[in-house]
């Protein structure tokens, strides 16, 4: 009977080490994921938006993006390099000039090596601008980096690229 114990719990004891071990391993990879998804929510203008939760957002965009990020995009061809001000600026008319903005994520891939993570996922992406009539809906391939800056994980750069419109 005291073998049967002494064996369940070296069994039960090895488990919780294992999985101890699998939580710490990937606790960087939850963190990125968070952040991407925290990043989804931000970018989204609801139609018929207030002109105060422009303000109220941008002031997020430091918790986000490790300055200067770099974020470009295929079709059409357009590359950015923002630091901590531009990024704000960009922000503030990024969201007076989109009336709508829906971002729905895929399952999101995350790698990390020698504290850099590099992510990957599908996008579901449809929006609108307020001037001129543009429209835009489709399904893109985001990837870029992400940085550990003071304990925190950082977007440092981000390519979109079309995969269906």
């Amino acid at each position: 009977m005291k073998k049967k114990i002494f064996l369940l719990s070296a069994v039960l004891l090895l488990f919780i080490a294992a999985a101890g071990v699998w939580w710490f391993i990937t606790r960087d990879q939850r963190a990125v994921k968070e952040l991407i998804g925290n990043v989804a929510q931000w970018v989204q203008v609801r139609q018929g938006k207030m002109a105060h939760e422009g303000v109220l957002k941008h002031t997020k965009s430091g918790d986000f993006f490790a300055p200067p990020v770099k974020i470009m995009l295929r079709k059409p061809e357009m590359n950015f390099e923002f630091g901590q001000n531009n990024l704000e600026q960009y922000w503030m008319m990024y969201f007076r000039y989109v009336e709508s903005m829906s971002v729905r994520t895929g399952d999101i891939s995350v790698e990390i090596a020698d504290g850099r993570a590099v992510f990957s996922f599908d996008a579901e992406i449809s929006g609108a601008f307020q001037r001129g009539k543009f429209d835009f809906e489709g399904i893109y391939l985001v990837s870029g980096s992400a940085e550990k800056i003071d304990g925190n994980w950082k977007i440092s750069s981000v390519t979109v690229e079309p995969l269906v419109q």
